[in-house]
């Protein structure tokens, strides 16, 4: 198992954290509070992570209308008059749906 963890993490493409959990008790109707407590850090590391890359993905959403503004040119628009709130940033979509982030202020 942590063979096949460090070959993946030597991959040139390999951007993905790789974490490995304790192998399960090959009964699992015994208790497995044992089990997780011996995997505490690796949940532990993975919330973290998937913290991190929360966080990062918010306030990259936040800096958007800002970087329109500056950076994509709109035809009949002038630029200084448009508000960082007057912005729609499209955060994903897929088909013909439309995930949109707005800040609330409150």
């Amino acid at each position: 198992m942590f063979a096949l963890r460090a070959y993946i993490l030597q991959l040139p493409s390999c951007r993905v954290p790789v974490l490995v959990l304790p192998p399960v008790p090959k009964d699992p109707s015994n208790d497995l509070m044992e089990w997780f407590e011996g995997s505490f850090n690796v949940f532990n590391n993975l919330k973290e992570i998937m913290l991190s890359a929360y966080f990062e993905r918010i306030k990259k959403l936040h800096e958007m209308p800002t970087k329109a503004r500056d950076i994509i040119w709109w035809p009949f628009t002038q630029h200084k008059l448009v508000p960082d709130g007057r912005v729609t940033v499209i955060d994903s979509r897929c088909g013909e749906n439309f995930a949109v982030f707005k800040v609330c202020f409150e």
